[in-house]
């Protein structure tokens, strides 16, 4: 009861005060179980947004790894505009330090209910930031329709 009047409460204060919510500065910069997606629904809270961007889900590669997979809707009309991936990898794998993974559609029909992607979920997918220190990777790819001017963007 206590937590759902917790939750009612920082609910009307985001609502009835989005200006204090829009004004927080960003932060710095395979198969799935069944129970793992469930766990990872469940735990992840509210879900995150930004200027031109919104957390869709989150889901955890494997079991009980602490490896996540960032699902992201961006806004069509700010498809093209590369401060507003860089804005959500900041502000979603700002504070990892070890693995994060954030991929990024414009059309919610695309975004995979699981972490591996089906042709079509594929073709459609805009940009993939990858980090894992073990690995050492910290990338991003972009597809050419939205920066079109690197020479190491993918086509859909």
């Amino acid at each position: 009861m206590h937590k759902n009047m917790i939750g009612l409460i920082f609910l009307a204060l985001t609502i009835s005060c989005p200006a204090l919510a829009s004004s927080e500065a960003d932060e710095p910069a395979e198969q799935l179980s069944e129970a793992s997606e469930e766990n990872a629904a469940q735990s992840s809270g509210p879900l995150d947004t930004g200027h031109g961007w919104q957390l869709m889900r989150t889901m955890e590669l494997g079991n009980n790894t602490g490896k996540f997979v960032h699902m992201v809707l961006v806004d069509r009309d700010k498809s093209s505009d590369i401060t507003v991936y860089n804005s959500a990898i900041n502000r979603l794998c700002g504070k990892e330090k070890e693995f994060c993974r954030i991929r990024f559609w414009n059309l919610e029909k695309y975004i995979p209910e699981k972490i591996s992607l089906n042709a079509e979920q594929s073709r459609n997918l805009l940009v993939e930031h990858t980090f894992n220190r073990a690995a050492g990777i910290n990338e991003t790819r972009w597809s050419c329709s939205v920066n079109p001017s690197r020479q190491d963007c993918f086509t859909q």
